[in-house]
């Protein structure tokens, strides 16, 4: 008879722990319940030795796994991996992008414009101080506005041949500075974005006025620019900027992006 009881302790016992549910958290600790609703945020559930008592409350971020009763099992670590992974991958553009850029091109377009006057045979051009500053906006989900204002200091180099008293010609070389006040506006479209990277390329114009009214065209030139660039951001909201095409500041920038607002 004393071991009749004992078995059938034995088989109650199990038969309780088996109708319970298990929730195991992220830190270890279990806790022996009765599950009544999970959602995306919390888990409700009641102590499974008081189950008439009070629903309390846990949330799925620091549950592991929940071992139901019916042998079943939810594993929440993948889903909250995923959920981080969907969160990382917040886009460095969108259509709220808005951005300060300052910029110093490495290499000018200007570099190397022959002269237009008849009388002089070669000028070229050295750059010196090709800056940029880029103020750029969002207008959709991948294309934004910038507003390019630059200064360029430039030292042109010309030579002329004069007749001398012998009956040759002696080539004359003089320079002169100039500076150049350039606006261009350019529509750029952004075709991949991450959550470093801002790949992006675009077609503008504008006008650039020289203070020597040189180029024999009261010094107003038009200017056109098109090219591609990258934006590559750390975990801040600033970034290293880089910038390949052509334009009338420059071949190749080098700059910084402040104050990334998206």
């Amino acid at each position: 008879m004393k071991q009749v009881c004992i078995l059938l302790l034995c088989l109650l016992f199990a038969y309780n722990a088996k109708s319970q549910d298990l929730i195991i958290q992220k830190d270890g600790d279990e806790i022996k319940s009765k599950v009544l609703e999970v959602n995306l945020e919390i888990i409700k559930y009641k102590k499974f030795d008081n189950l008439n008592g009070p629903t309390f409350e846990i949330s799925k971020s620091d549950v592991f796994i929940i071992k139901y009763e019916n042998g079943t099992k939810d594993v929440f670590n993948v889903v909250e991996k995923n959920k981080k992974n969907i969160q990382s991958s917040d886009l460095t553009f969108t259509e709220n992008h808005r951005s300060f850029s300052i910029a110093y091109g490495i290499s000018a377009s200007l570099a190397g414009r022959t002269t237009y006057g008849s009388s002089y045979t070669a000028s070229y051009t050295h750059l010196v101080l090709p800056f940029l500053l880029s103020f750029d906006r969002a207008i959709s989900k991948r294309t934004s506005l910038a507003i390019r204002p630059a200064f360029i200091y430039t030292e042109v180099n010309y030579s002329y041949q004069q007749q001398n008293s012998f009956g040759g010609y002696n080539t004359i070389y003089y320079n002169e500075g100039e500076s150049l006040l350039a606006l261009q506006a350019r529509i750029d479209y952004h075709w991949i974005s991450s959550n470093r990277l801002d790949p992006y390329f675009g077609i503008g114009g504008g006008v650039g006025v020289f203070s020597n009214g040189g180029l024999g065209n009261g010094g107003v030139i038009p200017l056109f620019c098109g090219g591609f660039g990258l934006r590559i951001y750390g975990k801040e909201k600033n970034a290293f900027l880089i910038e390949l095409g052509y334009d009338s500041y420059s071949f190749l920038k080098a700059g910084y992006v402040f104050g990334r607002q998206k």
